[in-house]
């Protein structure tokens, strides 16, 4: 697995201009969300949008801080490990496992529901205003080109970024600017980073049953029901299970992939993964979309971000735009239902900074450092 452990607080230094996100009309008032939101920043200045699938941003509430990682599980006891693992949707009841909640009004609620989210360096905005309600079960992803913002979104969402401004709200745990401690600890609990790259991932070098071994020790997951349940996943994907053979040799879409499954160890409730599409081809491209419905289907809302504009199974789209803003109730729709609407973003200074640059690997669990202040 493979990570490094500071890339939470926003820095000045860098060639790229991240876009912020927006959420306000010009008169400061905020834009009504949408089931897909898209956003533009002209000339630098943050823009945001989101997607929500039945009602209004609520108030901008103050965002979330960063803790130390926890402490790892003695690798040789298994007493400290959980076996929380949801099998993969064909599976469920022949493995003897349920998915979590039913049907109903838990169904109706959101699972994810994110109020005016902005994280903001010391000169600039790398994203603000956001609002989404994302439905569990569900898929998000967001779009953007390269310094729009995207991993740092993630990170915030994940609770590995400090937010300046907002709330996001996870079941029934919730960050805002200036949680610590066991609030902020049991909120990222809750959450699995599948990809950042260069940041948070599968070791290439090792084998996939060396990096399930890893993955499982850090969720707190039995290692061999870990194994077995990759097995599983990868018989319902249709790939060859090799655990022997390293990933670096394993084809680009079952790199992803196992990035996807193994963020599921311990049942977290919400899975991010950055660039979910890079490297693949156009049919691979579907084909993740498709494994990431599978992965949300198991239990986790997945949100993920790319370059690509193709995002076919995303219920909710999260667009990063310089361009003016566009409006869509689904990713297939280009205009907004009757009464949704999203206005010009307000000015802001322009520049700011790319997300920071990788340091060192570490595990996909492992949560970076605190930044000092």
């Amino acid at each position: 697995m493979t990570s490094s452990p500071e890339p939470t607080q926003p820095t000045d230094e860098s060639d790229e201009t991240p876009v912020a996100l927006e959420s306000e009309s010009r008169d400061g008032e905020p834009a009504t969300a949408v089931p897909v939101a898209s956003v533009a920043a002209p000339d630098g200045e943050p823009a945001t949008a989101v997607a929500s699938p039945d009602g209004e941003p609520a108030a901008a509430e103050p965002a979330t801080a960063v803790v130390p990682p926890p402490a790892r599980p003695d690798e040789g006891d298994d007493r400290a490990r959980t076996t929380v693992l949801e099998a993969p949707p064909a599976h469920r009841h022949a493995a003897g496992h349920e998915l979590s909640g039913g049907a109903g009004e838990d169904e109706a609620r959101p699972a994810v529901v994110v109020e005016a989210l902005g994280v903001r360096t010391p000169r600039h905005w790398v994203f603000r205003g956001v609002h989404a309600q994302l439905a569990p079960r569900s898929v998000a992803a967001v779009v953007g080109a390269a310094g729009s913002g995207r991993t740092s979104l993630l990170l915030t969402l994940a609770g590995r970024m400090r937010v300046t401004a907002g709330s996001v709200t996870l079941g029934e745990r919730r960050i805002a600017a200036g949680t610590r401690g066991a609030a902020l600890r049991g909120y990222r609990s809750r959450v699995a980073v599948a990809l950042i790259g260069g940041h948070v991932g599968l070791d290439p070098e090792l084998t996939l049953r060396h990096n399930v071994r890893d993955a499982a020790d850090w969720a707190r997951v039995d290692r061999h029901r870990a194994l077995d349940h990759v097995e599983q996943w990868w018989e319902r994907l249709d790939f060859s299970f090799d655990p022997h053979a390293r990933v670096s040799e394993l084809p680009a879409l079952e790199q992803r992939a196992a990035h996807l499954v193994l963020a599921t160890f311990g049942a977290p409730e919400l899975v991010v993964i950055d660039d979910v599409t890079a490297d693949l081809q156009v049919d691979d491209r579907r084909r993740i979309w498709e494994i990431a419905r599978e992965v949300a289907s198991s239990g986790p809302v997945v949100v993920a971000a790319t370059l690509d504009e193709l995002t076919l199974g995303a219920d909710t789209v999260i667009r990063l735009s310089r361009d003016q803003p566009r409006h869509a109730a689904h990713p297939d729709q280009s205009d907004p239902p009757d009464g949704a609407h999203a206005d010009q973003p307000q000015a802001a200074p322009d520049g700011g900074p790319q997300d920071p640059p990788p340091t060192r690997r570490q595990s996909i669990r492992e949560t970076p450092e605190e930044p000092q202040p």
